[in-house]
Order: C-alpha cells, then structure tokens, then sequence
C-alpha cells in the first residue's frame, strides 16, 4: 500500500510499526537489526511527508529503545537521549497523544531506580497515559490506536505489586 499512496503517511507508518514489532519475536540481533533498519526506512518517508506528526515521532521514540534493547550495555548511551528528544518532540505537538505517557512510563520502569526510574516513578506515568487513553479518540479509523490494553496491564501489575 505504501509504494501506491505516496502522499499517505500511514502506510508507512503501519510498514513501521510491524517490522518494530517482528523485531521482538525475533531472537537474533543481527535479524533484529535488519528489521529495525527497515522500520526506520519507511519511517523516515513517512517523516517527510507528514513532518509534524506526534505519531512519527512517538514511533521513532518506540524504535529507538528497540535498537537498545539488542545490545543495552553499548546501546543505551546512544539512544536513551534520542528516545527522550523523539517523545519530547511528539509531546510536544500532540501532548493529548496518551502513548507518549505510556512509553515514558515503560522507559521509566525499566531505568534504575538509582538514575531516576523504577516503579514508583513509573507508577503516575501509567497513571497518566490510562487517563489519556480514556479520553483519547483516533483522528480517523486508520489512525493509530494502539497501547491502551498493554499499559492496563503494566498498571494493573504495578497496583498489585503496591499492595504487597
């Protein structure tokens, strides 16, 4: 669909957002790597035709971590501040977009508590993005619409662990 709607930055987006997704199935680095290579592809395209999209920039702070997941030792140095500037950018032109409070919130849980994350930081981020979610409605049926279900969970889990 992509090479067809050249003007269309979903297809692209969409193009993205599976092969970010196959990257986590899959279990060598190297693989990953590609599939991240080409998300970030049709990325960038999509990028240049809608450049002040929060959704691009929400998927490229979601991109980023994924790179760093693969290798987080060598990795993390590199792309935690990009991650950080991607979201900061889609906050900044849509802060209403509720997955930009839920990948906060993921990066956070999984900083050390001893450089500013862990749960109970996280804890008022997934707060943050299940009110957005509550309220949040796609621009269209094809926009994205996704992470409501998973940051249920990691705050249903996070509540859990509190009462314990």
């Amino acid at each position: 669909i992509s090479n067809n709607e050249k003007t269309e930055w979903l297809p692209l987006y969409y193009a993205s957002f599976a092969y970010i997704m196959i990257s986590f199935q899959e279990p060598e680095n190297a693989k990953k790597d590609t599939y991240l290579d080409q998300a970030q592809k049709y990325l960038d395209q999509a990028t240049v035709i809608e450049p002040n999209e929060s959704e691009l920039y929400l998927l490229q702070g979601f991109l980023y971590p994924s790179r760093m997941n693969i290798n987080p030792m060598n990795r993390g140095i590199v792309y935690i501040g990009k991650m950080t500037a991607s979201l900061d950018k889609a906050l900044e032109l849509n802060p209403d977009n509720p997955r930009i409070y839920y990948l906060r919130a993921t990066m956070t849980f999984h900083t050390p508590e001893a450089y500013g994350g862990g749960a109970a930081k996280a804890l008022p981020l997934y707060q943050m993005a299940d009110e957005k979610f509550r309220i949040f409605k796609p621009k269209t049926e094809l926009s994205p619409n996704w992470g409501k279900e998973i940051n249920e969970a990691e705050l249903k889990k996070l509540q859990e662990a509190q009462k314990q």
